[in-house]
């Protein structure tokens, strides 16, 4: 095995004939330019003059001249660059050299690709002299390491611009392979994730949807980790009509013992009080090994790490996305969240701005429904002594960037229970009115609404309210 200085001290993978392919064939077609300015950047070419003479051909291309041989060697000569790069023979000797500009594509994809093993080397390079140094603490290191890679693999898979028509077309494929599917009464696959709740499913046209940051926010005390469990509970065991999803819950306020226990009275009915105190008879007995009997399939991972980061959260996600195929996020809640690098030398609103951000791009990194439960202010508007109003976007606590971040927001309203905390705290067991009320106040991809709930506490059970039931 080669020693680690004899592997820094090695020639980075490049290849030479396919550099001088493409500067020769710019400057043989201008659709081998376009081609070549959509593909690479200067920085993808490794020898010095080659990176230069693209440097200068991207920039003629940009402003609409030709990259005619006399005319480029005209601007190098004007910049003083001419005679550094090997002069008017340098030049011409690219034009002369190149085999077949009709190639460009395939240069461009053997510069790129040699690119990309240079940027692994360099960026492995440097995590290795890191770690010599110990210079940064191991989980900030081990993020560098992962984001380098990411942003490697997003160089590697970015779509730039696609024609409508390749769009349309794609759409329509799918669209006839549903609907064939539908016709043959086969099982259609779900892009989004339902919800227990069919109102709320149908204001979100079928569910939570993959690549979306998504907000459920409520005064304290009113039941927004409750409702998330009970989502979570119909996500990740397996209902008889579809395939449980793989799900992970970041509880920043309880630990993950409790939330097991509360997830627990949810799948059994059980209450609360009696579930701590495990006072169970037979049947109750029964109930909670059945139900433990469920959940030891359930692909659901609970994280209960206090004040982690955007950054800690990420790098967690995206293993258990590789090991497992998380398929949701669920995170309780956002402002229990820390400032990137734990800094505090900002406004909480700034703060809060950018772990709004940093969720928004994880959401769209992973590809799957990012879940934040949110705060929003106790008492925004109140004249002592009257109800709370039903609560609004410009609620949401300490920061307007959660608004405009979200796809989704969820507000959760429960008024006879928000005259303060001896109040929240007292049973409600009866659920024969809808005691809940679920506030879509944004969605970005489709209708808002109201959807009444039913909340049994004590059970920690949060359903669709019928409307059959409602008296006028």
């Amino acid at each position: 095995m080669p020693e680690a200085t004899s592997l820094f001290d090695r020639v980075p993978p490049y290849d030479e004939a396919a550099e001088r392919g493409v500067l020769g064939s710019m400057m043989l077609e201008d659709r081998a330019a376009g081609i070549a300015v959509e593909m690479l950047t200067p920085d993808d070419f490794y020898l010095k003059p080659h990176r230069e003479i693209f440097r200068v051909l991207v920039e003629r291309y940009d402003r609409g001249e030709p990259l005619d041989l006399l005319l480029v060697r005209d601007e190098l000569q004007r910049r003083g660059m001419l005679e550094g790069i090997g002069g008017m023979a340098f030049l011409g000797a690219l034009v002369d050299g190149t085999p077949n500009a009709a190639n460009i594509e395939a240069y461009c994809r053997i510069v790129e690709e040699k690119a990309i093993l240079r940027s692994i080397t360099s960026s492995c390079t440097e995590i290795l002299q890191q770690a010599y140094e110990e210079a940064v603490e191991p989980p900030a290191l081990l993020d560098l390491a992962q984001q380098k890679m990411m942003s490697i693999a997003e160089r590697r898979n970015r779509s730039g611009a696609e024609t409508i028509q390749r769009l349309l077309g794609d759409f329509l494929t799918e669209a006839e392979r549903t609907k064939a599917l539908r016709d043959s009464g086969q099982e259609i696959p779900l892009r989004a994730i339902p919800t227990h709740i069919p109102r709320l499913n149908e204001l979100l046209a079928g569910g939570l949807w993959q690549g979306e940051f998504i907000v459920i926010a409520a005064r304290p005390s009113v039941g927004k980790t409750t409702f998330a469990l009970n989502i979570i509970k119909e996500v990740a065991l397996k209902p008889p009509e579809r395939m449980p999803r793989p799900v992970v819950f970041y509880t920043l306020e309880m630990t993950k013992e409790q939330i097991a226990k509360n997830l627990l009275c949810i799948a059994t009915g059980i209450d609360t009080a009696r579930m701590r105190r495990m006072e169970f008879d037979e049947e109750d007995m029964s109930a909670v090994r059945s139900a433990i009997q469920a959940y030891q399939s359930a692909p659901l991972f609970l994280d209960d790490t206090a004040a982690p980061t955007v950054r800690d959260i990420r790098a967690r996600a995206r293993r258990l996305k590789q090991q497992h195929g998380i398929e949701m996020v669920v995170i309780d809640y956002l402002q229990l969240m820390s400032a990137p690098g734990g800094r505090r030398d900002e406004s909480r609103q700034a703060e809060v701005a950018e772990i709004s951000r940093g969720l928004k791009s994880l959401a769209r990194e992973m590809n799957v429904p990012v879940v934040v439960l949110s705060q929003l202010n106790r008492a925004p508007e109140g004249t002592l002594g009257r109800a709370p109003r039903k609560p609004r976007l410009a609620d949401l606590r300490e920061s307007g960037a959660i608004e405009q971040d979200a796809d989704v927001v969820m507000l959760l309203h429960r008024p006879e229970e928000e005259g303060g905390e001896e109040a929240a705290e007292a049973p409600r067991a009866d659920v024969s009115q809808p005691n809940l009320l679920l506030i879509l106040a944004k969605n970005r991809n489709g209708a808002t609404g109201e959807v009444h709930l039913s909340f049994d506490k004590p059970k920690l059970r949060i359903g669709e309210f019928c409307p059959a039931t409602v008296t006028a």
